[in-house]
């Protein structure tokens, strides 16, 4: 299904305004804007239009000729108290902290970024289940921001870092995914923020909680997994809360609730020894600046490690009490990471996908960065510093006759 979005006409405001979800009519220029607009798509022919409520662009609508659908989903960002004042004189002190944190809280006490994103994708979900060929959405800035994300073409902070301009049009494929054509995948998600990540420290197998922008982090990824009509058969995540919690949530909101969670300890982060728990200046004050450097830029060289009475060594935790602490970690390099990486993939995943034609895995900054060097997916020059997003999927498509993976040219992370 083509899906054409297509941002209202200039509007009829004083320059600076907040108006978001206000219903301001369209500018003076609007016949010279819309014309333009219609030049865009007059030769393309619509099974369906849908249009905000708001009347700059019922108007553009009636104007391009079209008979729509409203629908309030389609609606602008609301801005709460903000709405139709100047941004420069509003003087709410929440204002700096929505600049930072714009994604997930509340602008004005309106909306935030998250809460527009998901009603455009419960749009979106129910769309994708008609029949339509081509369809015409005539609708918000915000919205065609949102669409970015759920398309894929953007990760959700990134997402208002291009504006769209007014009578922009943009085009997505709602149905790009082939179940035929990419039979066997893999997909691979990093965790959301943990509480940890949020302090900047050396997490490693501490098992930290993830914080609120986590949790929304691993809900906004489910959704758009959901878009992309991705149904997995078995799940993966190490042992650690962070992920298993992710998991939980991203196959909630992605429609894959059924879908059971195997953890593996061999899917952990990698362990930090005795700088477990220190934030990065406090490990670098700790080792001295050239110890320092020479430990996080040498693949092979280990931090320094943690007595086994410690209660940071995982011989002390219960959970891995199946294990035989000799082959826990005291610390690790990333070769000792990558060794039990690669144990995992080709002892569990690789046979499980005998059986499974589509895997999803939640695991780790680094665990991450091994498994893209075991699959030769990018240089090792390119992964010194690799570090993916968190919750934000790489889609691999596996080959069965082949044995090899390869990303899926529409996966949101590109190596």
């Amino acid at each position: 299904m083509e899906i054409y979005l297509v941002r209202h006409t200039a509007v009829d405001i004083p320059p600076g305004t907040c108006y978001g979800s206000s219903d301001v009519p369209p500018a003076k220029s609007f016949e010279a804007d819309a014309e333009l607009v219609k030049m865009k798509i007059t030769e393309i022919s619509f099974d369906k239009v849908f249009t905000s409520p708001k009347t700059r662009c019922k108007t553009l609508c009636k104007y391009l000729g079209y008979r729509a659908n409203t629908d309030k989903r389609l609606s602008e960002m609301d801005f709460g108290e903000w709405e139709m004042r100047r941004w420069d004189e509003i003087t709410d002190p929440s204002l700096n902290v929505w600049y930072n944190e714009w994604i997930f809280n509340k602008a004005g006490g309106g909306e935030s970024f998250f809460d527009l994103f998901l009603r455009f994708g419960e749009f979106m979900d129910e769309l994708r289940e008609k029949k339509f060929k081509r369809v015409l959405l005539i609708t918000h800035g915000g919205i065609l921001a949102a669409a970015r994300v759920y398309f894929g073409n953007s990760d959700i902070k990134s997402a208002l870092e291009i504006v769209p301009t007014y009578g922009e049009v943009a085009k997505y494929e709602l149905d790009n995914y082939s179940d035929d054509k990419h039979s066997h995948q893999v997909v691979i998600v990093r965790h959301g923020e943990s509480t940890w990540n949020a302090q900047n420290r050396l997490t490693g197998w501490s098992d930290v909680p993830l914080t609120e922008k986590g949790k929304l982090e691993s809900e906004a990824c489910g959704y758009y997994l959901r878009g992309r009509g991705l149904s997995f058969d078995k799940a993966y995540v190490s042992s650690l809360r962070r992920c298993y919690d992710s998991m939980e949530i991203l196959l909630n909101s992605s429609g894959n609730s059924d879908v059971g969670i195997n953890r593996d300890w061999k899917l952990n982060e990698n362990h930090y020894g005795v700088l477990q728990g220190m934030t990065r200046d406090e490990a670098e004050r700790f080792l001295g600046c050239s110890e320092g450097a020479k430990w996080y830029n040498f693949y092979d060289k280990r931090p320094p490690q943690i007595d086994r009475l410690d209660r940071r060594f995982p011989g002390n935790d219960p959970a891995y009490s199946g294990i035989d602490p000799e082959n826990l970690p005291t610390g690790e390099s990333f070769k000792d990471l990558n060794k039990r990486v690669i144990d995992f993939w080709e002892d569990s995943l690789v046979p499980s996908l005998r059986y499974n034609r589509k895997i999803i895995i939640c695991a780790h900054g680094n665990s991450i960065r091994e498994i893209i060097r075991h699959l030769s997916l990018s240089t090792n020059e390119a992964l010194k510093d690799y570090l993916m997003s968190s919750a934000r999927p790489l889609i691999l498509d596996y080959n069965p006759e082949t044995s090899k993976f390869s990303i899926n040219p529409t996966s949101p992370v590109k190596l």
